[in-house]
């Protein structure tokens, strides 16, 4: 039985909040520091929204998303083979006119 009261805390003030690696993450961790192009683990995409865009929804649909979807909150420490989990909140959301 696994529950949210018994995972570790996921504040990013302490070291409780770090988690290791799994083998996956750590080989694409390690690949890295040996100098591997990070645009090879980047799947990229895009979409055309033609309108006017409400910035109020698409700001509310990230933040359901990444509260749902904890890889989206994972931060991968560059330096130790750890990670943490973000806490969920809103993202920055930079828009420009174009």
């Amino acid at each position: 039985m696994n529950s949210r009261a018994d995972t570790p805390s996921t504040t990013p003030d302490t070291d409780a909040a770090w988690l290791p690696l799994s083998h996956a993450q750590r080989a694409v961790w390690m690949d890295l520091r040996l100098g591997a192009s990070p645009l090879a683990y980047l799947l990229g995409g895009r979409a055309r929204i033609d309108g006017a865009l409400d910035l109020d929804a698409l700001r509310s649909s990230l933040a359901a998303l990444t509260a749902r979807h904890d890889a989206l909150r994972l931060r991968v420490d560059v330096e130790h083979p750890r990670q943490r989990l973000a806490p969920s909140g809103s993202l920055p959301l930079h828009v420009h006119e174009l």
